[in-house]
């Protein structure tokens, strides 16, 4: 298991605004494995879940806009599902990969925007890889808790107040799990890194989205292969849900059983397993066949 894999560090422009990312393997691979990051991330994210991903594909794992080292987006461009799923759009055409064909992977609140850009662009997109997915609304059970979420960080005094709290270690390590069995330490703080740094009103922006959608209503349309990566605990991915995705052709769902919202080494070496088998189905005639 690589936590720190060797990859190469970019820097480019996407509209002017400075755009992090890592990538590994040929830059005239026919195949594009990118990795999506959730909400107050951070590309490297994905360095531990890439071992599965043939080597003759291109790997690129941005820092989207407004986390890690990305600069956030200037209007009219929002950090919304939509804003997200246009900007991705943009970052290929940038580095001239526009019309590759794709395979999307993405952490929890990025599956609606790796849902999106699928539903729009399925011409390039030959499959999903979600990593504990977070579909938007239905993650929060109890509806008197969605405006809170939604709007929490788009009231300034709130979110000066998120800002002073996030700047406390002893606080951030009682939010993040970061023990073993059930974490990776070294995960969990870069993790806590990417939410310290993170810029708090493109994060308030992607909250409110996420809270007035639900992804489930767009996955039906989608007729790629998916491969959902959960864990049986994991508050923002139910598993009623996920199992009621994976009931149709070319839909894979991995349990984790014992989990929760984190990764430890057994889950990452059980997924790098499960995205082997997915990706090589899907470079075979047959990817479309439930033969997983």
């Amino acid at each position: 298991m690589e936590l720190t894999p060797k990859v190469e560090e970019h820097t480019i422009r996407v509209n002017n605004r400075k755009v992090t990312y890592s990538a590994r393997g040929p830059h005239d691979a026919d195949h594009i494995y990118i990795g999506i990051n959730g909400l107050m991330g951070g590309g490297d994210s994905f360095w531990p879940v890439i071992e599965g991903v043939p080597h003759d594909w291109r790997v690129l794992m941005p820092d989207l806009p407004g986390c890690g080292g990305s600069e956030p987006m200037r209007k009219p461009h929002a950090h919304t599902v939509d804003g997200y799923a246009e900007w991705l759009e943009r970052f290929l055409a940038a580095l001239g990969l526009y019309g590759k064909k794709l395979v999307l992977a993405s952490i929890a609140t990025g599956a609606p925007i790796a849902t999106r850009y699928c539903l729009e662009h399925g011409d390039q997109v030959i499959g999903l890889v979600l990593h504990l997915p977070f579909l938007g609304k239905p993650a929060i059970g109890p509806k008197w808790a969605r405006p809170v979420v939604a709007y929490g960080l788009r009231i300034r005094p709130l979110r000066r107040l998120v800002d002073r709290l996030r700047s406390s270690d002893a606080i951030m390590h009682r939010i993040i799990i970061h023990k073993p069995p059930d974490a990776i330490p070294q995960l969990a703080e870069r993790d806590i890194r990417h939410k310290q740094e993170a810029d708090l009103k493109a994060a308030g922006q992607l909250l409110r989205d996420l809270m007035l959608m639900d992804a489930r209503s767009e996955l039906p349309h989608i007729e790629q292969p998916v491969l959902i990566l959960a864990s049986e605990h994991d508050f923002s991915a139910p598993l009623p849900i996920l199992k009621q995705i994976t009931r149709r052709p070319n839909r894979y769902l991995y349990i984790y059983r014992g989990g929760q919202h984190s990764w430890n080494e057994e889950f990452i070496d059980e997924m790098n397993k499960e995205i082997g088998g997915f990706l090589a189905k899907l470079e075979s005639p047959n990817a479309y066949l439930h033969v997983l």
